[in-house]
């Protein structure tokens, strides 16, 4: 009896021993993976939040070009950089955008009112779009 006690515990150990690494592996594969998925969308993230504030300070050095030369050409690529910024400002503050540029393309609307609500609200809620990313 003591030789079959014996034969099945090397039996048990040397099987352990040929199955434990197989599992050691499969569980540190499996770890690599999600921790792969993890860094790629963590890249996605930085290289999003990196094109979004690029497009915003496009937009803001387009109107402070503007301002400064009020040139038909710098309207232009004004009106270009604030439709690249569009599609990423939140629902929330869409209203706000669109109504600035209703106020700095309507020929009739001094473009001073633009510049006021380019101050007192447009900026601060780009800061706010901005500090979400």
């Amino acid at each position: 009896m003591k030789l079959d006690a014996t034969l099945s515990l090397s039996i048990i150990l040397a099987l352990v021993a040929l199955i434990a690494p197989t599992i050691t592996a499969r569980i540190n594969n499996r770890h690599a993976y999600k921790m792969k998925l993890l860094d790629i969308e963590q890249q996605r993230y930085e290289q999003n939040s990196t094109h979004v504030r690029q497009l915003f300070e496009q937009f803001l050095s387009d109107y402070g070009t503007f301002t400064g030369s009020y040139l038909r050409k710098d309207q232009v690529e004004t009106q270009k950089s604030f439709y690249k910024c569009i599609p990423y400002v939140p629902s929330k503050y869409l209203d706000s955008f669109i109504y600035f540029y209703q106020l700095f393309t309507l020929t009739k609307t001094p473009l001073n009112k633009a510049e006021e609500y380019m101050q007192e609200t447009l900026l601060n809620e780009i800061r706010d779009i901005l500090k979400t990313l």
